[in-house]
């Protein structure tokens, strides 16, 4: 360990500032923008967990565990105070534990993360809903026998938390990717994206407009975001759905501070995600259609 320390002392301290200062980012962006009282709609912070178990090396995994630890204790420093040894660990060991061995699970079969792949991404979509579910279903039981949730409320709150999360986790994870594929990738087409950022402002400064006009349009957000996702990944594979993505989150965002309807975007979580979710997927085909051509055109 200490052989490794020496060694890797810098990368893992970058991992442990950077996952530290994204989570309480995450989180206190959640929270600021909560629609119900002490409920995300959007928790960000599981979208920086899994982001993070994607694109950061397994031999940073611990580092990243302890960042979480440290991060769950600051935002509520009673926790230790107030819980056994065995709650201290269950609640900020298990959530990270669970995630990780679905991420794990996932790269174990896929080694690398690929967004204009339709199979990759249909996998990756698979191992997110799978962790995301046991993690959930295991959270809110606790809260459960913490009699915090009662027992009447559980399938409804697990709803919500689960909705919640995917919502971060479909926001957080393809910005990640595009920022990764920005700083990194010498093919990647700069034109394109800066093409779909200046649409993505008009249609936010538009849809904002719309929202202070007539707060009741917040209803419709889901929709629009839907309009747009679809238009964008069709026109420009996985590049415009991650755009439409960010485009969506700013909106979100927006939506929560200008319109007083914004609670009704509550009832439309799975619209929203059906929309990021439908857009990615859309985005990825035109990849494969590519690679079809290609192989059908060897053939020949």
């Amino acid at each position: 360990m200490k052989n490794w320390l020496s060694k890797h002392w810098k990368a893992a301290l970058y991992c442990y500032l950077g996952y530290l200062f994204s989570w309480l980012g995450g989180w206190l962006l959640s929270f600021n923008f909560e629609t119900i009282t002490n409920i995300s709609s959007w928790f960000f912070p599981a979208g920086v967990r899994i982001a993070s178990l994607l694109f950061i090396p397994r031999k940073y995994w611990p580092i990243l565990l302890l960042a979480e630890i440290t991060a769950v204790y600051t935002v509520n420093t009673s926790l230790l105070s107030e819980q056994t040894v065995i709650e201290v660990i269950f609640s900020t060991f298990s959530p990270f534990v669970i995630i990780a061995t679905s991420m794990f699970a996932y790269l174990r079969f896929w080694k690398n993360v690929r967004f204009n792949s339709f199979i990759h991404l249909i996998n990756l979509m698979f191992w997110i809903i799978i962790g995301t579910a046991i993690n959930t279903l295991a959270f809110i039981s606790y809260l459960v026998t913490k009699d915090i949730v009662s027992i009447e409320q559980f399938y409804s709150t697990l709803y919500t938390f689960m909705m919640g999360d995917f919502i971060g986790i479909l926001l957080v994870l393809p910005f990640v990717n595009l920022m990764i594929a920005l700083l990194t990738d010498d093919h990647f087409n700069a034109s394109a994206f800066g093409r779909l950022l200046s649409i993505s402002a008009v249609f936010i400064v538009i849809v904002t407009a719309l929202l202070i006009a007539l707060p009741q349009s917040a209803a419709y957000l889901p929709y629009m975001s839907l309009v747009l996702a679809l238009l964008f990944a069709y026109r420009s594979g996985w590049l415009g759905a991650s755009v439409s993505v960010l485009t969506i989150g700013t909106l979100l965002m927006i939506s929560s501070l200008v319109s007083s309807e914004f609670e009704t975007i509550l009832n439309n979580q799975l619209a929203i995600i059906l929309s990021l979710l439908l857009g990615l997927l859309i985005g990825s085909l035109p990849d494969n259609q590519r690679k079809i051509k290609y192989l059908l055109g060897k053939r020949n």
